[in-house]
């Protein structure tokens, strides 16, 4: 508090000494990162509160020490913005640096962030996460000949199979591919937010993008990385580009602009369909302003070039799955069973009574206010960031564009949590509107006497130490992937004197066994998913009956009658086939 008062006192006098204090209390801030500063504050408070609370002192210290320097840092920004009148709308500036500097820039920053900010790069031993394993299980399976829905059962959309079938190309047996993908989407993501800032900002706005991309990639809610919101904010920030131009510019919509819509839209739509909602507010304010405008011919023409850019990204699936004769495994899979039988689950995964509309929109209702908390908690440094986004809209001049940012996320908020399943990486795709944070940002920094060269390499510096201390997956940099139970089990079944072993894990997503071992699935229902289905459930269980697979993994302990157990991997018992007498 007393650094924002420095702040708005130094628009007018004592500038320089006020400034310093604001230092101080940010120097006074960042003792707290140390661990021996944390140590003693928690001996200190736990003294004052009583004994038996030191331990919970510490681990909060632990936890949030780092807050109070973030928010010293950040905040004040925006009331020295305002009270210097930048609200105004800006005017374009110079021209923009060379292309192939910002397009060198960006792609470099992003994979310098991302090398950091998930567990497919280089720097961490294995991804682990449920969902990656599935989805690269897919992949590989494609890649082998094998048909998704038909042959391996998982029920995430085509486009992010495909997806990972490139990378399981690149590298079959990790996720350096994938690492090689989150880059390319990571870039792009930053390529259209750079150019949407651009509409507001000078060009020196491109240093701060390091930041934005560190701190949208770093959130909690990006989880281990991997994710199909992660690779949905690209396609979305290109569409927020576009519309936030001619929504600005009072300009028409091109129609490569729509067909390229079009395809973003459909690009999602076969990835995860629950989060379109986006693309439903994204087209309810151009819409409006062509009808209010009287134009319904254009309207009629913008609308034919949208579907022809949906109907180009759909036309792929229909021909791949219709020559394998695979339609119907497609749309009961993708649609049926994610609608009636995925929907039932509950806020914690797991199944419940099956909900009318009525009540669906009650849990939504409520779903709205309980697990706010925990994403504003949890992704605290997004949430720092969001409101000076969000005020910076709300003084524009173009009240167009304003709404059309929040529009866009309240249908996203009303198509994610509508089926009554709440899962923490939900939140991700609204990781993407911090980016007008950086606008009261540039003109802090760069529009003092500091020199840019030495405001960019700062900015750049920063970013990466953020990721460093916030990441919350960045201490796996230090495990050996000799560690992980996967690799230990790889290394078990290299001892064995089987040619081809093969692998069924049971009551949990697989978290790389087939991956780290280079196994194929022998069973349709290979891993065990969030999903009541009872199909899922008979085949694993015919499969260990009839001691099908070589071994069978699973997270609690059994007594199979055609399995042994063999060893614990913790948190993991492995048990192999008995041999026949």
């Amino acid at each position: 508090m007393f650094a924002d008062c420095a702040i708005l006192l130094a628009v007018t006098r004592k500038q320089k000494f006020l400034y310093a204090a604001w230092a101080c209390s940010l120097f006074a801030a960042a003792l707290l990162f140390i661990p021996p500063v944390q140590n003693v504050l928690a001996r200190f408070i736990a003294s004052l509160a009583g004994n038996g609370s030191y331990l919970q002192w510490q681990k909060r210290f632990a936890s949030y020490g780092s807050r109070p320097f973030w928010l010293l840092a950040v905040l004040p920004v925006f009331f020295f913005y305002q009270f210097r009148k930048l609200w105004n709308m800006p005017q374009k500036a110079d021209d923009e640096y060379g292309r192939l500097f910002t397009a060198a820039f960006l792609t470099i920053t992003s994979i310098c962030i991302m090398f950091v900010c998930t567990t497919s790069s280089p720097l961490y031993p294995f991804n682990t996460w449920g969902d990656s394993n599935c989805f690269f299980i897919m992949g590989r399976g494609i890649v082998n000949g094998r048909v998704a829905y038909r042959d391996l059962y998982e029920q995430k959309g085509p486009f992010i199979y495909f997806i990972h079938a490139l990378a399981a190309f690149l590298s079959p047996n990790n996720f350096h591919g994938v690492f090689i993908i989150e880059c390319i989407a990571a870039s792009f993501f930053s390529l259209f937010a750079y150019k949407t800032l651009r509409l507001f900002a000078p060009k020196e706005i491109l240093f701060l993008m390091p930041l934005l991309t560190a701190v949208i990639h770093a959130a909690y809610n990006m989880s281990m990385g991997d994710l199909a919101e992660e690779f949905a904010i690209p396609f979305f920030m290109y569409a927020l580009y576009v519309s936030t131009k001619h929504l600005y510019q009072d300009s028409d919509y091109t129609g490569r602009e729509l067909v390229g819509i079009g395809i973003c839209f459909g690009c999602v739509f076969w990835m995860k369909y629950t989060l379109c909602g986006f693309f439903i507010g994204w087209i309810a304010v151009p819409v409006f302003v062509y009808c209010r405008r009287g134009k319904l011919k254009e309207l009629g023409l913008c609308i034919v070039f949208f579907l022809l850019g949906f109907f180009l990204s759909t036309l792929p699936y229909f021909c791949y799955f219709g020559y394998h004769r695979a339609i119907k495994d497609l749309l009961t899979v993708y649609f049926y069973n994610n609608i009636f039988i995925y929907s039932s689950l509950g806020e914690t995964g797991q199944e419940g009574a099956k909900l009318s509309l009525l009540e669906r929109l009650v849990t939504m209702g409520k779903n709205c206010i309980h697990p706010l908390f925990r994403i504003l908690h949890k992704n605290f440094y997004v949430s720092l960031l969001l409101p000076g986004s969000l005020a910076y809209l709300f003084v524009l001049k173009k009240r167009a564009v304003c709404i059309n940012v929040l529009l866009t996320m309240l249908t996203s908020y009303f198509f994610i949590y509508f089926l009554n399943v709440y899962w923490h990486y939900s939140s991700a795709v609204f990781n993407m509107y911090i980016i007008f944070a950086a606008i009261p940002l540039y003109h802090m920094l760069f529009q003092t006497k500091l020199r840019q060269g030495l405001c960019a390499f700062s900015v750049g510096l920063f970013s990466l130490c953020f990721c460093l201390f916030t990441y919350r997956f960045a201490y796996m940099a230090k495990t050996a992937r000799e560690e992980l139970p996967q690799y230990k089990f790889a290394a078990y079944l290299a001892e064995q004197d089987i040619a081809e072993p093969s692998l069924l894990t049971v009551g949990f997503m697989d978290t790389g066994f087939y991956t780290v071992c280079n196994i194929q699935p022998s069973c349709k229902y290979f891993s065990s998913l969030n999903i009541p289905l009872k199909d899922m459930e008979n085949s694993q269980k015919y499969y260990i009956d009839h001691g099908i697979t070589d071994f069978v993994i699973t997270k609690t302990q059994e007594d199979f009658e055609q399995y042994a157990f063999v060893m614990k991997l913790e948190p993991y018992y492995v048990y192999r086939r008995r041999e026949p007498l």
